[in-house]
């Protein structure tokens, strides 16, 4: 018989007394009472309210409960020792002592007239399964949270929204709970009566079965799954052992019998809302595999062996809205694979699948039409970005998706924003033309006076010319490759991240960092030396030791470079291929293979160089101020126009390596800690921080080095006495000038001064006046040797002071002419 509530009763149950319907109407207009008593208005009531004390039949006359009811003698006692003499005459059980329950039909279970409950308090014990009231009587399970308040002061209907009741069925649409073993007694505990639904269907062995939900995770089915009930509605049996695939597997060893579509039987469960068979060893899903699950609305097929999707397996789950193909061994995917049959009632009906799962697969073959039909899909997760833009050809809009778009890198192009786009070829351009100028102009820096005769530093700025001249063609590398792949570099990005010049890419851009660091170390160590003790001459580092340093940083850096690309297992082949501008840069929150040896290289080494060069340039400007202030107030408005521009130098070589190096380092310590940085930081530091260095070293190192020499004046006419009296280097003085011009004792002829190298005047190199090479003249103090005459290489005459040793003017020796003191006048030294 079917209810005036849709469910359906046998009809046996239909008047015998026991309201089976939610409804009641299967006790409406009853005719008899074949199992019950019948009142006088034709209405039936269970037998067991006839002489139970409390009148049921409607009217005046009480024909339910007759004068002559055995309770109602005076000699009445109750038949069982133990039991309950309610107020109204009946006989309960001692069991209904303090339990506020109701029947099938809401009629109190015990003393009708709530006599068992009057002996009640705190102090009574309830059963398992039962809550005590604040009176002290005691209601089952079933009853907390059924919507009515059951407990005097409703105690019973508080915190339902997170009541739970494991290990107990949980009433539909109600937060109540009856306990398993009152599942299928024939007892209605639920509102609805839902714990009396689908009684008599067999729960496989293993399983925990609730309802139409078979549960049977890790079992072991010795059924086939078309022997289970055709009113499943939902199977869980994942890395469960499937009888139907083990048969298969003992009997076919070609593994043949894995392939066919029908090896699954399922045309039984056209009900199935959910089917879960995870890690099943599930090899092959056919076109007709899944064909009666028309109500599947939840489909979980990951962890399997299955290897391509032919077809259309998905075309008739119409309702189907979540699906997971994750972890298995996919590597073919056919267009249109998603898509629906067509629907003659419906043309325009398209599939209702909004979570689609793919990942951890190796799908290598695919089309642009892999999605079609999707039109709803807003959940994608995949190995590659590629199918996500795939996607979104065809879905109205994707709200979650992975893996998460290159932080360059779109589905059109390699580099997304036209502005970055154009500040790397930008700095690319400065990189090459000026790093190059660097280079020409170091190789021939020994005939070049602009650039000073300083041969180690002409070797190290050689060698930080050429590593940044690398940087530059790694970033014209990048740049080619985004014009080359514009508009469709989304379909070449695998093929493009895996390919040799992309490992070259990211080779050249480790060796080119790496050796530009170690070249501004050691340059830095050598200014260091050169200013802070200029008198430790053995600490200064010679040409050769700098050649043979460069050579051995080129080839350590080398190896560094190269040995992610020597196939071993701990950089999994990806150190350069996990971004598309190839870079092994760590500054995002993920841990790919190899991102300790990027951290260590990138972060813990360039940083200490970073602090080595800042602390040393902080050294030499405190050093060059300390020596202005005590070379007195003279040499001190002199040097301050030196001090300034070294001043200005070192600032910005500082800051220059601040603003790349340290937000670098900030950024790796923030993603180590897992603070997820966006993608717009790592486009920003991979075209814009990194080669900043190497687009402004050439203008650091060489340019303003040419510029500041290039300033100073030529020889002029002098104030007799030169720059204060005293020894000055050009000519004007009465003494120690190094060129001709007055009266002084300078290096050429040109008056009667001192000291002077070549013939003419006093002071020539030859003989004439005072001061030449050779025997002259008398000539003035400052010869280099003693004999001659006055003023000669050797001793000779009379000389003014200037020697090196006591004597007389010029020599070397006591004589003429030293180089220290003898007489009254200054020499090279005092």
């Amino acid at each position: 018989m079917r209810c005036g509530s849709e469910q359906c009763v046998l009809k046996s149950q239909v008047c015998d007394g026991i309201y089976q319907c939610s409804d009641g109407s299967d006790e409406f207009r009853c005719d008899f009472c074949p199992e019950g008593f019948q009142c006088f208005d034709g209405s039936c009531l269970n037998i067991e309210r006839y002489c139970d004390g409390q009148i049921d039949c409607m009217g005046y006359i009480g024909e339910d409960e007759p004068f002559d009811c055995d309770y109602k003698s005076p000699t009445f006692t109750c038949p069982m020792k133990g039991q309950i003499r309610c107020k109204n005459g009946v006989c309960s059980s001692p069991n209904s002592t303090c339990i506020y329950e109701q029947d099938n039909e809401g009629v109190m279970m015990g003393c009708r007239d709530l006599t068992h409950l009057r002996p009640c308090s705190k102090e009574f014990v309830c059963p398992i399964n039962h809550l005590q009231c604040n009176l002290g009587y005691c209601i089952p399970q079933h009853m907390r949270c059924d919507g009515k308040m059951d407990c005097s002061t409703g105690e019973d209907e508080e915190n339902c929204e997170g009541y739970e009741c494991p290990g107990a069925h949980r009433c539909n649409s109600f937060g109540s709970c009856t306990p398993m073993e009152n599942r299928c007694d024939g007892i209605r505990q639920c509102p609805n009566g839902d714990d009396e639904f689908n009684c008599g269907i067999e729960c496989p062995k293993g399983c925990k079965c609730e309802g139409l939900s078979f549960l049977c995770p890790n079992n072991r089915f010795d059924v086939t799954l078309d022997k289970l009930t055709k009113q499943l509605r939902k199977l869980d049996a994942s890395n469960a052992v499937l009888l139907e695939i083990e048969r298969a597997i003992k009997t076919d060893v070609n593994g043949t019998a894995l392939q066919n579509e029908t090896l699954l039987d399922l045309t039984n469960f056209k009900l199935m809302g959910e089917l879960i068979l995870r890690n099943v060893s599930l090899h092959y899903i056919g076109n007709s595999t899944l064909e009666a699950l028309a109500n599947l609305y939840y489909l979980d097929l990951s962890a399997n062996e299955i290897t391509t999707i032919e077809g259309q397996p998905f075309k008739y789950l119409r309702r189907l809205e979540f699906l997971d193909l994750s972890g298995n061994k996919i590597f073919s995917v056919d267009n249109g694979a998603f898509m629906l049959a067509p629907d003659p009632s419906d043309p325009t009906a398209t599939s209702n699948l909004v979570n689609l799962r793919l990942q951890d697969n190796q799908i290598t073959e695919f089309g642009p039409g892999m999605f079609d039909g999707l039109t709803e899909l807003s959940e994608l997760h995949t190995d590659k970005y590629v199918f996500v833009c795939v996607a979104l050809t065809q879905t109205k809009q994707l709200d979650t998706f992975s893996p998460q778009p290159n932080e360059l890198s779109s589905c059109e192009d390699l580099i997304a924003r036209q502005g970055l786009r154009v500040v790397m070829w930008t700095f690319a351009s400065f990189a090459i033309l000026g790093n190059g100028y660097v280079i020409i102009r170091r190789i021939i820096a020994d005939r070049d006076q602009s650039l000073g005769k300083s041969r180690v530093q002409n070797i190290l700025v050689l060698n930080l010319g050429i590593a940044d001249f690398m940087m530059g063609v790694y970033q014209m590398i990048i740049a080619s490759v985004d014009e080359f792949y514009r508009n469709v570099y989304i379909w070449n990005d695998e093929k493009w991240r895996t390919s040799w010049l992309c490992e070259l890419s990211g080779f050249i851009f480790v060796v080119s960092s790496e050796v530009s660091v170690c070249s501004l170390v050691l340059i830095t160590v050598d200014r260091f030396i050169s200013v802070v003790f200029p008198f430790k001459t053995e600490w200064k580092i010679n040409a050769k030791q700098a050649s043979l340093t460069m050579v051995a940083i080129w080839g350590i850096v080398a190896f560094l470079g190269v040995f992610p690309l020597m196939e071993v297992p701990y950089f999994h082949d990806e150190f350069y291929a996990r971004s598309g501008v190839c870079l092994p840069l760590h500054i995002t929150a993920e841990r790919p293979p190899g991102f300790e040896y990027s951290v260590a290289i990138f972060m813990v080494f360039n940083f200490i160089a970073f602090l080595l060069i800042m602390v040393s340039y902080i050294a030499m400007f405190i050093s060059v101020r300390s020596a202005g202030k005590a070379s007195g107030e003279a040499a001190g408005k002199q040097k301050a126009g030196q001090t300034q521009t070294m001043t200005t130098r070192m600032t910005m070589i500082v800051l220059t390596d601040f603003f790349c190096w340290f937000p670098v380092t900030l950024m790796g310590i923030m993603a180590l800690t897992g603070v997820a940085l966006p993608g717009e930081v790592f486009a920003f530091t991979a075209v814009i921080i990194l080669p900043i260095n190497s687009a402004l070293n050439p203008v650091l190192y060489t340019v303003l080095a040419i510029k500041a020499k290039g300033k100073k004046k030529p020889p002029g006419p002098v104030p007799p006495g030169g720059k204060g009296g005293v020894a000055g280097k050009k000519a004007g003085g009465p003494v120690g000038g190094k060129k001709a011009g007055g009266p002084v004792v300078g290096k050429k002829a040109g008056g009667p001064g001192a000291g002077g190298k070549k013939a003419g005047g006093p002071g020539g190199k030859k003989p004439g006046a005072a001061g030449g090479k050779k025997p002259g003249g008398p000539g003035a103090p400052g010869g280099k040797k003693k004999a001659g005459g006055p003023g000669g290489k050797k001793v000779g005459g009379p000389g003014a002071a200037g020697g090196k040793k006591p004597g007389a003017a010029g020599g070397k020796k006591p004589g003429g002419g030293g180089k220290k003191p003898a007489g009254v006048v200054v020499g090279r030294k005092k």
